[in-house]
């Protein structure tokens, strides 16, 4: 039953918006969200469609503030070497040269690599596809999985000239994306997606989003067969240390520190040692810094994250059936096919799923099961239908 606002309590004009109770308060995703009617939307997603929503539309911080860097350290570099050009030893100037080489290639591999990386954490979603949006949900269908994302759980919002990429994962790694030419309404698509974009700017991503670590509420929108086997409750971190996907986890996090303190070092010991202790070589190497130090804070965040077993990695609730798995969380609800999922562990304590075209996962934890036989029979009907272990 929806609840309706009190006509006895009108918020004080003279009331600073944020002491008004939160009922009340101004809320501009949800002043925009009210301005939307429905948008239907079809369309072919491709891979050139993930590299762009990355690469152009600018949705990652960490790609944008590398293309902006190289940009920028461009005149610095050119009157470097031409400081370099006047130094008495003629191998100063061509070290200097090959050194800001390295440093320009590393910068333009290390972008490349992040473009492709987060193109691959949603490699699922190349194919036909076709929804609509509104003021509560995105909902968008594809042959294997169905995504009905809550609009105000929106956490960033990215356009060009081209496309709309929206984002509800606060880590940032999941997102959808459409070409405007897909909706049937194209330039209510484009004001909408201008008024979203003011409300939801780009933000830094986070280690763990936050808001599933909580149960959501939500009563389902699928509807779950007679044999349906329902589950409930969290993820911990504990449940899978031993498993594939934390060993996974941790290789990933820890080469990649490693690449960025060698890379550092070597970047420090060759400038010093070839330039001395010069305003070129600290110019260079403050560049290089510049990079490396933040990309080595958010990876010993995430490994900090990971490592905690006090709270959840996340929460969900669902049910598992013949035709695939049903997840909900407070971020919206996903109906999955047991075709997108590529390889099966079963243990004692808990089921990892791994998607046949992406790096990712779906976790089920024993205790999420309220019976033995809920959790005996969701096994054998995991190996039923992914025979890859």
């Amino acid at each position: 039953m929806p609840i309706q606002a009190s006509t006895t309590s009108q918020p004080n004009p003279y009331q600073s918006p944020s002491d008004l109770p939160a009922a009340i308060q101004p809320n501009p995703l949800r002043d925009v969200l009210g301005s939307i009617g429905r948008l239907d939307f079809e369309a072919i997603v491709e891979r050139e469609d993930l590299i762009d929503a990355i690469a152009r539309a600018g949705y990652r911080t960490e790609v944008r503030s590398t293309g902006e860097l190289l940009r920028v350290l461009a005149l610095p570099s050119m009157i470097v070497t031409a400081l370099a050009f006047a130094a008495d030893s003629p191998i100063v100037p061509i070290a200097t040269i090959f050194i800001w080489i390295a440093l320009f290639a590393f910068l333009f591999l290390a972008r490349h690599r992040l473009i492709h990386a987060y193109a691959n954490l949603n490699n699922d979603l190349i194919g036909p596809a076709k929804g609509y949006m509104d003021d509560r949900h995105f909902v968008i269908d594809q042959p294997h999985q169905t995504r009905v994302l809550l609009m105000d759980q929106l956490v960033s919002v990215r356009k060009n000239s081209r496309r709309l990429v929206l984002c509800f994962d606060a880590t940032l790694n999941r997102f959808e994306t459409l070409p405007f030419e897909a909706f049937k309404q194209v330039n209510s698509a484009r004001m909408i997606a201008d008024q979203l974009a003011r409300v939801r700017p780009v933000v830094k991503s986070q280690p763990i989003d936050r808001r599933r670590a909580e149960l959501p509420g939500s009563e389902p929108i699928f509807q779950a067969s007679p044999q349906a086997i329902h589950y409930s409750g969290p993820v911990n971190l504990s449940a899978i240390q031993t498993s594939e996907l934390s060993r996974h986890w941790s290789r990933s996090i820890h080469w990649a520190a490693f690449r960025i303190c060698a890379f550092s070092a070597v970047l420090v010991v060759g400038v010093i040692t070839v330039l001395g202790a010069s305003i070129a070589a600290l110019i260079i190497c403050c560049g290089g810094l510049a990079v490396f130090i933040p990309s080595w804070i958010r990876l010993f965040r995430i490994d900090r994250e990971m490592r905690r077993d006090d709270q959840p990695l996340w929460q969900a609730k669902g049910w598992v059936e013949s035709e695939g798995i049903v997840s909900m969380t407070t971020i919206g609800q996903v109906k999955t096919s047991w075709s997108v999922f590529g390889e099966r562990t079963i243990s004692e304590q808990y089921i990892v799923l791994r998607y046949a075209k992406a790096p990712l996962w779906y976790v089920l934890s024993r205790y999420q099961f309220q019976s033995e036989d809920d959790w005996n029979a969701t096994c054998q009907l995991v190996r039923d239908h992914i025979k890859t272990d």
